[in-house]
């Protein structure tokens, strides 16, 4: 899985057709993105983005005048204070790091489009030797930063870290070249179905849509959506690895439940989320007692989906209400893990 920004950027410059590539390096209060985002400027069109707004504008702006002025190995870093410098009333600071791309970093935009998570994209800086980006590993990053005279540590940081050097003019951004994104499987390509995966293919997810009816499913172009025809649904349960999401939503009630049994038998996932009645709910938790299923786990079996509020029946409400409450469900575990990861032992 990769960033859309680095496909993009390889192929601008695989047509002789200059990048600039912006990354959020550093931030500090509040600010539209986190330290990472990443916005590449072509000539006339962007990919990606670092939060919108007179940020992104102003940054879209000196990315094209740097193209124009600066070297092929050119690099800049812009200290911008959301509010008094943009008007924005985010009121944090942000360091932008800008990179003109050219045909020297093709090497490593192909092995980023192939990266696996644990991957970084470490560009390496001095005002006399330029500019040099390459595509490693962490032990890689730790060897550099120690080169540097900076702490080994902060090669480690994630998802971005910029690290200065001993002297001012040489430091080194370390980002992460691919993330593990959340695994979503949907059980299910009608109405419902079709309209959900339009929604999750545009967030960052990995969805492995599945039914048992290969003509249902609807085309998409997003790298992030894998179709699968399945004879037994609920045999790709087990398949499935640790902490996945699961959204059921068949044509046929008795797989529905086949596929939660399966899916509460394994106890191991984020959300499980059953279209249907409370009605149905109840039937299904009555048959899954009756098997002898946990009941604390049952209790996390979700049944009506989606976020209250929302009463409207067609296809695209519900699937706007599904995604919203599986996007709560899994930020709120985010969020639970980095507060977790910051506790001192």
């Amino acid at each position: 899985m990769h960033h859309d920004w680095i496909s993009y950027a390889r192929d601008e410059l695989s047509n002789n057709r200059p990048i600039v590539l912006v990354t959020v390096a550093e931030v500090a209060g509040s600010a539209p993105r986190g330290a990472g985002a990443c916005l590449a400027v072509g000539i006339d069109n962007v990919c990606g983005n670092i939060g919108g707004g007179n940020l992104e504008y102003s940054a879209i702006e000196r990315s094209r005048q740097l193209m124009q002025t600066a070297g092929r190995q050119g690099f800049e870093l812009e200290q911008v204070a959301l509010g008094p410098s943009l008007g924005q009333c985010c009121g944090g600071n942000v360091t932008l790091a800008y990179e003109v791309l050219g045909g020297d970093d093709l090497l490593w935009l192909d092995g980023a489009c192939a990266a696996e998570p644990g991957h970084l994209i470490l560009s390496e800086f001095s005002a006399s030797d330029g500019r040099r980006t390459i595509l490693c590993g962490r032990a890689e990053a730790r060897d550099l930063a120690v080169a540097l005279g900076t702490d080994a540590a902060a090669a480690d940081a994630a998802p971005c870290q910029l690290i200065r050097g001993a002297s001012a003019d040489r430091f080194i951004l370390v980002r992460n070249a691919a993330e593990v994104l959340p695994l979503v499987v949907l059980f299910g390509a009608g109405h419902v179905g079709k309209a959900l995966v339009h929604i999750l293919a545009e967030l960052p997810l990995r969805v492995l849509w599945i039914d048992t009816r290969p003509e249902m499913f609807a085309s998409t172009s997003s790298s992030n959506v894998e179709q699968r025809a399945s004879a037994i649904p609920e045999s790709d349960v087990w398949q499935a690895p640790p902490g996945a999401s699961y959204l059921v939503m068949t044509h046929d009630h008795g797989l529905d439940q086949e596929i939660c049994a399966a899916v509460l038998k394994r106890g191991d996932f984020a959300f499980l989320g059953l279209i249907g009645s409370k009605t149905k709910r109840q039937r299904f938790m009555k048959e899954f007692r009756s098997r002898g299923l946990d009941s604390k786990v049952l209790d996390r079996l979700t049944c009506p989906i989606g976020v209250a509020g929302i009463s409207g029946k067609r296809p695209e409400s519900i699937a706007v209400a599904v995604a919203a409450q599986l996007l709560q469900v899994l930020e709120g575990r985010h969020a639970t893990s980095a507060q977790t990861s910051d506790v001192d032992t």
